[in-house]
C-alpha cells in the first residue's frame, strides 16, 4: 500500500527523537510512523546528519582493542548542519533571511489556496511588515521548489483568447453596448452591472450572476429551471431588498445574447439594459472571471439541483470577501459598502 504519510519539515525535538529511536535499533520505517513524517524524509535526514566515527569493538581478546569506522547520527549535529544549510541557502535566496515572511505567505495560500493567491499572500505580508519579495520572485521560488507551497497547490490560471474578429450579431434583443455610457465602459461610476446565467448538468437548473464593473461585487441567484421570467423575478427581489437605492446601484446590465435574458422589454422597467456583442465574451470579462471563479465551487458539469439559495448566498459572500489587487487588496463587499454608504447620506441629507 503506498504510504500516504505527507513530507514535512524536522524540528529539533523531532531529530532528538530520531536519534534515540536509532540508537535503541528502531528501522527507519517504524521511526517513520512514531514521529508522523515520511519515511523517505527519515532516510534523508538520516544520510544528511550521520558522519563516521571510529568506535571499539568489544571482543574476548584481552589487550587487545579492535575498532570499526561506523555512520553515526546525532541529533545536536544534525540540527546545527541544517541551520548551517539555510544560513547558506540565504546567500543564493534571501526568501530565507525573513524566514518569518515566508511562513507567513505559506501558511495563507496553504490554508485557502483559492482565496490567497501568491500575489494576494504577498501584499498582506506587507501590510504585515514584512519586507518581503516581488510577486514575480515568490513565483519563482515556488516553482523552484524552494517553499512548502507546490504548483499544484495554486488555482489555474485563467487566459482569455481575443477574438481575431468581430462575428455577425445573431440576434438583437435591445440596445447594444455600443451605446452604454462611456462612464460605464471606464469602470469610472459605480452602478454598471454585468450579467451571465450558470447552467447545471443535462440542462438543469440555472444560476444567474451579476458583476459590478468598478467594484467586482458579485450577485448569485439559483433558479430550478432556465426561462427568460427569470432575470425578470432578480430585478424584483433587489428592487424590493434595496428599495429607494436600487436605481443608483443598478443603472444598467450588460447581458450576453442568450434566450435566457430574451425579456428585455420588462427588464428594462427597472434598469437601463444592454447587450453585447455576439461571440465576444471579452466585452464582459468580469463577469466571466467571477464565473471562472465561481466554478471553484460548482465545476462544469455539476448538478445545482440540490443546491439551495443558501449555498449560493455563502460561495458568494466567500468570493466578495477574497482581497482584490485591483482594489487595492480590499475586498468587493468593504467597496460596495462604502458605495452604499455614501449613497444613504445623499439620499438623508
Amino acid at each position: 500500500m503506498k504510504d500516504s504519510t505527507k513530507y514535512s519539515q524536522l524540528t529539533r525535538e523531532k531529530r532528538e527523537e530520531i536519534s534515540g529511536l536509532k540508537k535503541a535499533g528502531v528501522r527507519q520505517t517504524e521511526i517513520a510512523k512514531r514521529i508522523g513524517c515520511h519515511r523517505s524524509t527519515v532516510g534523508r535526514e538520516i544520510r544528511r546528519g550521520s558522519y563516521e566515527a571510529e568506535v571499539e569493538i568489544k571482543t574476548t581478546k584481552k589487550y587487545i582493542p579492535l575498532t570499526e569506522i561506523v555512520s553515526v547520527y546525532e541529533a545536536k549535529r544534525a540540527q546545527e548542519e541544517q541551520e548551517e544549510r539555510r544560513r547558506e541557502s540565504c546567500k543564493r535566496y534571501k526568501t530565507f533571511a525573513e524566514p518569518g515572511y515566508v511562513k507567513f505567505v505559506e501558511e495563507l495560500m496553504l490554508s485557502d489556496p483559492r482565496r490567497y493567491s501568491p500575489d494576494t499572500a504577498n501584499a498582506l505580508a506587507r501590510e504585515a511588515g514584512y519586507k518581503g519579495v516581488s510577486t514575480k520572485t515568490l513565483y519563482n521560488w515556488i516553482d523552484g521548489g524552494l517553499m512548502a507551497v507546490q504548483n499544484i497547490d495554486l488555482q489555474l490560471k485563467v487566459t482569455r483568447k481575443q477574438p481575431t474578429k468581430v462575428q455577425k450579431q445573431k440576434r438583437e434583443f435591445g440596445k447594444s453596448i455600443d451605446e452604454r455610457p462611456e462612464k460605464a465602459n471606464k469602470r469610472e461610476e459605480f452602478g454598471h452591472w454585468e450579467g451571465d446565467s450558470i447552467v447545471g448538468k443535462g440542462h438543469k437548473g440555472q444560476i444567474i450572476t451579476l458583476l459590478e464593473r468598478k467594484h467586482r461585487i458579485g450577485l448569485m441567484f439559483i433558479f430550478e429551471e432556465m426561462r427568460a421570467q427569470n432575470m425578470v423575478n432578480v430585478l424584483k427581489i433587489l428592487k424590493e431588498r434595496y428599495g429607494e437605492l436600487f436605481k443608483p446601484i443598478f443603472k444598467s446590465i450588460t447581458f450576453d445574447n442568450g434566450s435566457e435574458f430574451a425579456y428585455n422589454d420588462k427588464m428594462s422597467e427597472y434598469v437601463d439594459v444592454y447587450y453585447a456583442h455576439a461571440y465576444r465574451s471579452c466585452d464582459r470579462a468580469s463577469n466571466e472571471n467571477y464565473n471562472g471563479i465561481v466554478r471553484r465551487f460548482i465545476p462544469k458539469g455539476s448538478d445545482i439541483t440540490d443546491l439551495s439559495q443558501d449555498d449560493i448566498d455563502r460561495i458568494n459572500h466567500y468570493i466578495n470577501t477574497m482581497p482584490r489587487k485591483l482594489l487595492g487588496y480590499k475586498t468587493a463587499l468593504e467597496m460596495f459598502r462604502e458605495e452604499t454608504h455614501k449613497l444613504i447620506t445623499i439620499t438623508a441629507a
